[in-house]
């Protein structure tokens, strides 16, 4: 709504031929009503020639203190009044729509000076006013200085938006001074009465949105529209008048460009949605690069174990690998990993013995010297030196902490939910602002998996290509694990698939891989791994990071084990196109065989006997007071006393 804010420089008391006043309107849009005000004050100032201009009559240039008390009329410290039979007053608003049909309400203060009586008649040579504006009571006392009245309507010629609407007293009393049956002049409200409004819903745009795409999903359709219409940049691409459905409707385009704006409309009985201010940017194509993080909660109170369930002491969350954030609060982490599209996995390690993590809140530094975190979820962010909205669709898989496996995903269903929630269930990013409503998932997929047959697949796409968008993907479905605990001593290691566009399948994959595994001294162990994909593949593998000689094939054993063979084994698996690494733990500890305490009974006695470096324990009860050790080394005689009772054991 606008309204016009001219000047005024005159005297109290004049003699005039007609006041005239104007005022402007914004641009009218197909369904919302235009709604424009116009006022003899506008604050302290009354307005002014031109617009404002006079003829016949007696008026108040001064006027007088107060003003009628509505909603929506621009503030003003006064009004104007006029006091004499002949006096007459025009108005000129711009109006929104040309040809257009608006209802007129009047609004002044009423005082004691106000006439009881006054009658008043509206004319025009730009349109038709309806009965209502011949002879109207609405400027008398009666009326309410607290309400809006109605005067009538009128229906603007062909073309014309800016009609001169004349006021008249026609009858009544006004005058014939300026103390007593005043004819006061306030507020008019001009209110378009549009036939389409309410009729046509505003529509949304669905993702993906890829450049060169030839179609685009338009959201919230009426079954009962006649078109929806697509636009780019403002320009109509895209078309359909058959065929709509109630909600989703894919329209074919011309082929979209990258970053370029989307909107849409629908057309319903003759009328057609507004056409939105502003819509979603087109990405480049699928799986731009992208920067990978993780959140993860800090509590002095998470005791462990890894892989445990968490759902209480969640205190607060830090990004690792984040340096700062792109701009305040809650804006998307700068630094983190960058991922570029490729058929190849990649490992990302997340250390907090090395990495930065910040608040995401204030993006101040964190340090976490508790002994276990909680991952949080995983966390994405655009590329700020080449920002695009995608879409994505990202694979995760083997998920651990150390030689601990925390995710693999092989024990979920297929297409079901798997410890992460999708994109959009986090409140932080807002949800609204940061996502195209679809795609937007996180589900089981067997289409590609780092090793076994199942990965988390995770799609998205971003509202636009805004420095600030991030995605924050959660881990507390209700399936699987709820922010499972992390050692913040052992790495965390996530592989991560970003396909390139029209690629489908990764080229390296794993059905085996080693397993962490424990023996005892003398044993035998097996380390093995099985790939799939773009053959030939070429192994190496390693000890405590270091090459073992001739350990080239797709499994590594060792015999006659000693506890210095413990550590950790690592396997290297090149393909024709990718490298991925394995590694496992190997634990090797001496076998103790547990000692036999050997007794007799004779000559009143017990006597007990043993084998091996062990020491004779003894106490009167099974309570928590300490165990006596016994000095002989191999041999001691108790003897018996039928009023006492002892137990013995044996210590290493």
């Amino acid at each position: 709504m606008k309204n016009v804010l001219p000047k005024l420089t005159n005297t109290v008391f004049k003699k005039a031929s007609m006041l005239l006043l104007a005022a402007s309107a914004l641009s009218s849009v197909s369904l919302q009503a235009d709604v424009v005000y116009v006022t003899t004050y506008v604050g302290p100032t009354l307005t002014g020639c031109p617009p404002v201009c006079h003829v016949s009559g007696l008026y108040s240039t001064f006027g007088g203190s107060g003003s009628a008390t509505v909603s929506g009329a621009p503030a003003r410290d006064r009004y104007t009044y006029g006091y004499s039979s002949d006096f007459s007053w025009s108005i000129r608003p711009t109006l929104g729509t040309a040809g257009g049909v608006y209802q007129i309400h009047i609004a002044h203060p009423t005082f004691s000076s106000t006439s009881p009586n006054v009658l008043v008649t509206a004319t025009t040579g730009d349109g038709t006013l309806s009965s209502g504006a011949i002879n109207s009571p609405v400027f008398n006392s009666g009326y309410s200085s607290t309400a809006w009245h109605f005067l009538g309507t009128i229906t603007l010629s062909p073309g014309v938006n800016e009609p001169t609407i004349t006021f008249a007293v026609t009858g009544g009393d006004c005058g014939p001074t300026s103390s007593a049956n005043r004819l006061n002049i306030d507020a008019f409200r001009f209110t378009e009465i549009n036939p389409c409004l309410g009729v046509a819903g505003d529509v949304t745009i669905g993702g993906p949105l890829a450049a060169g795409q030839t179609f685009v999903n338009v959201l919230g359709v009426d079954a009962a529209a006649s078109a929806v219409t697509v636009y780019e940049g403002g320009s109509q691409i895209g078309q359909i008048t058959s065929g709509i459905v109630a909600g989703s409707n894919m329209v074919p385009t011309s082929a979209i460009n990258f970053s370029s704006q989307i909107t849409a409309t629908q057309t319903k009985s003759g009328c057609t949605s507004d056409m939105p201010v502003s819509g979603p940017k087109v990405g480049g194509g699928p799986n731009p690069g992208i920067k990978a993080f993780l959140s993860v909660w800090k509590s002095a109170n998470f005791a462990g174990p890894i892989g445990a369930h968490t759902t209480s002491n969640l205190v607060s969350t830090y990004t690792l690998k984040a340096d700062g954030l792109i701009s305040g609060s809650q804006s998307a982490p700068t630094g983190g990993q960058g991922l570029s599209p490729s058929q190849c996995w990649e490992t990302v390690t997340f250390d907090h013995a090395t990495d930065s993590a910040r608040n995401p809140n204030d993006g101040a530094s964190v340090s976490n010297f508790d002994p276990f975190c909680a991952l949080d979820g995983l966390v994405f962010a655009i590329d700020a030196f080449a920002p695009d909205s995608g879409p994505y669709d990202i694979y995760i898989d083997r998920i651990m902490n150390g030689n601990v496996v925390i995710e693999d995903f092989e024990s979920y269903t297929a297409g079901g939910l798997g410890l992460f929630k999708a994109p959009n269930a986090a409140t932080q990013p807002n949800p609204v602002a940061a996502y195209l409503s679809a795609p937007n998932s996180s589900e089981i997929s067997t289409v590609n998996a780092f090793d076994g047959t199942k990965a988390l697949r995770i799609r998205w796409q971003w509202a636009n290509n805004s420095e600030v968008r991030w995605s924050r993907v959660i881990a507390n479905a209700t399936a699987g694990k709820h922010y499972p605990q992390l050692d913040t001593t052992k790495p965390i290691t996530i592989r991560y698939l970003v396909l390139p566009v029209g690629e489908t399948e990764d080229k390296l994959s794993f059905t085996t891989v080693p397993a962490t595994q424990t023996k005892g001294i003398g044993d035998n162990v097996t380390f093995s791994v099985t790939p799939t994909g773009d053959a030939p593949y070429s192994y190496q593998w390693q000890y405590e990071g270091l090459d073992i000689v001739d350990a080239t094939s797709s499994s590594y054993s060792k015999s006659n084990l000693a506890v210095e063979d413990s550590g950790t084994y690592t396997v290297i698996v090149y393909s024709a196109s990718c490298y991925a690494i394995h590694t496992a733990g190997l634990s090797v500890s001496e076998v103790i065989e547990p000692p036999t305490l050997n007794y007799s009974v004779g000559g009143g006695q017990v006597t007990f006997t043993w084998t091996g470096s062990f020491t004779l324990q003894s106490k009167s009860a099974l309570d928590g007071s300490a165990w006596n050790d016994i000095t002989p080394t191999s041999g001691y005689a108790e003897p018996l006393n039928s009023s006492t009772t002892k137990f013995f054991r044996l210590r290493q």
